[in-house]
């Protein structure tokens, strides 16, 4: 079972900053998780929320801000003084500066309201210029689709997080070929898994808090699973 170090060592460094994603590598992760969204001016940064605030110094939408704007922001400070000054990183920058044998997972995050289209378009460039393993994953199903008409060799995560009744059939339907699917842990069964694996696509589960999980989730077999720190493993 591989083990995502959840936006980073989340739990140890500030979310999505080259600090918690430096720290999981030192800490020995073989696997990262991070969030994606284009900037006003199409550059592609690792923020989770749409909204800034929790995680910076800034305010308003992510997407009505220029790169330049957002490179000046603290997102450090908000978890620990120590932090002071650690910045919102671009992808690009944490494709070129983590070592190229690790796994990353990239999140596609794009609000409903936003009109620009082109954020798959600009992802699948960047994991063109940064070869590595990598694995595409989303909430916007339409936005794995933008993926899969561009590159289909990109292997794709199908997020949800709802007793959907039967996943495989929707993506099959959908027209995804998805490599894995990506549930949160309420629904997650050994059945589930078993199909999955019948099926030749993997599990990976979010987001696991606690070492009993740990171990059930082994026992399920599971294929991977996201986690804030490795002390629960």
């Amino acid at each position: 079972m591989i083990y995502f170090a959840h936006r980073g060592l989340s739990e140890h460094a500030p979310e999505n900053t080259m600090a918690a994603f430096q720290m999981a590598v030192q800490a020995g992760a073989k696997a990262i998780e991070l969030d994606v969204q284009r900037t006003k001016d199409g550059e592609i940064v690792v923020m989770h929320d749409f909204y800034l605030g929790r995680t910076n110094n800034g305010q308003g939408l992510l997407k009505d801000h220029s790169y330049q704007e957002l490179s000046r922001l603290d997102a450090g400070s908000w978890f620990d003084p120590a932090f002071a000054g650690e910045k919102m990183p671009l992808l690009k920058e944490v494709m070129a500066q983590i070592p190229a044998d690790i796994l990353i997972n990239i999140e596609l995050k794009k609000p409903a309201i936003e009109e620009n289209q082109d954020l798959a378009e600009k992802v699948v460039e960047i994991i063109h210029q940064y070869p590595r393993p990598v694995l595409v994953s989303s909430f916007d199903h339409y936005l794995l689709k933008n993926v899969q008409a561009l590159d289909q060799s990109i292997p794709l995560g199908l997020l949800y997080c709802s007793n959907l009744i039967d996943v495989f059939q929707y993506a099959e339907q959908s027209g995804l070929k998805i490599a894995a699917i990506h549930p949160s842990i309420e629904y997650v069964s050994p059945a589930l898994i078993q199909r999955a694996h019948d099926l030749g696509i993997q599990v990976n589960i979010y987001t696991i808090r606690r070492p009993e999980e740990v171990k059930l989730l082994e026992q399920w077999q599971a294929d991977g699973i996201f986690v804030n720190t490795f002390a629960i493993v």
